[in-house]
């Protein structure tokens, strides 16, 4: 008999919470969900400076290697924004590197002789 009383009781219960999800479920419930801790944190870096990617990512944005991408935060050529424990490159900062970027390697060679003779360039 204590058995089917238990049983009983664990069945209401069950009713009950399934009740309180669907209320929720179907906006019933007025309590509101914030996101909180790290997640908060993380949304409200985004929302103050757009999207932000790792320094993986950033690194492969601009097909230099991670280690490059942290010389050039060292040296205070790419910005970077703290979320807890972390740093993230924004998107603006990454484009704003890219347009300020010097090409890398030698400069081009002005054409030669023979060049300009096969291409059919006038002299100069």
């Amino acid at each position: 008999m204590r058995n089917r009383d238990a049983l009983k009781a664990r069945k209401v219960e069950s009713a009950q919470s399934s009740d309180s999800a669907t209320a929720e479920d179907s906006g019933l419930v007025t309590e509101s969900k914030q996101p909180h801790g790290k997640f908060r944190e993380w949304l409200d870096a985004i929302e103050k400076h757009g999207p932000l990617m790792t320094r993986d990512m950033a690194g492969a944005a601009l097909a230099v290697s991670r280690q490059r991408v942290h010389q050039l935060i060292s040296k205070g050529q790419l910005r970077t924004v703290r979320v807890g424990n972390y740093r993230y490159v924004p998107l603006a900062a990454l484009e704003a590197f890219r347009a300020n970027r010097k090409s890398n390697g030698r400069p081009p060679a002005p054409e030669s002789s023979a060049a300009r003779r096969r291409n059919g360039s006038p002299k100069e």
